[in-house]
């Protein structure tokens, strides 16, 4: 008897190990992963507070010639923070935006070169319509593009290092500000720019991001 019980209760166990573990959805792994670039949102939140670092650097007699460096670091900043987004919302794969679709769904029906000449008609230059095409391409390419979790939270968690110290230098600029504090801001800008080239993940999400043409042009297909 116990050793039939001992048995169904190892069988259970085995089971359940095989079974998908509870919120492995798509939306679950997303929630997961973004609810580790909040903290990172709330560092540069608490930075807005205290008037964003551009502003901090105004008040400040000895900062207030090199502001520029400031409004550079808070675009990296920004910059972080979105392909962190990105990353999350891509985990297996990059949804084709409005461009992509247009573009796809009118080569499929009319062939690029009857849709080319379209394009043309509409004042959409060579160039342009080169770009657009190959965007298409990359979109269907990369639909089914996957990555792993864990490495991603990994890479959040390496810019959240930098976020941190991107608040604590705010902080020492609103308290006492000083001359040394604009290297600070240089150093940090030019850190988190070698971040962005060495961690896979962070370098992936830049270029895929950098693939998205400009296409605006009159709204007559979509907005971007």
């Amino acid at each position: 008897m116990l050793h039939t019980f001992l048995k169904s209760a190892t069988l259970a166990v085995c089971l359940t190990l095989l079974l998908p573990a509870e919120g492995s959805s798509v939306e679950d792994k997303v929630a997961a992963c973004l609810s580790h670039v909040t903290p990172l949102q709330k560092k540069k939140e608490f930075v807005i507070d205290l008037g964003g670092m551009w502003s901090l650097f105004e008040r400040s007699p000895d900062l207030r010639m090199e502001s520029s460096q400031a409004v550079q670091l808070e675009s990296k900043i920004n910059e972080l923070i979105f392909i962190s987004n990105y990353l999350c919302q891509t985990l297996d794969g990059v949804p084709p935006n409005d461009l992509a679709k247009y573009v796809t769904n009118n080569i499929e029906e009319k062939g690029k070169k009857k849709f080319r000449k379209e394009l043309r008609v509409l004042g959409i230059s060579h160039e342009e319509i080169d770009e657009w095409f190959a965007f298409a391409d990359f979109s269907l390419k990369h639909l089914s593009r996957k990555l792993i979790l864990k490495s991603v939270k990994a890479s959040i968690r390496r810019a959240g290092d930098y976020l941190l110290r991107y608040k604590e230098l705010a902080i020492q600029i609103d308290q006492a500000p000083r001359k040394d504090q604009l290297q600070q801001a240089v150093k940090l800008k030019n850190e988190i720019d070698k971040l962005e080239i060495d961690d896979t993940n962070l370098s992936l999400g830049l270029w895929e991001i950098h693939q998205v043409p400009r296409w605006d042009f009159d709204g007559s297909v979509g907005g971007s």
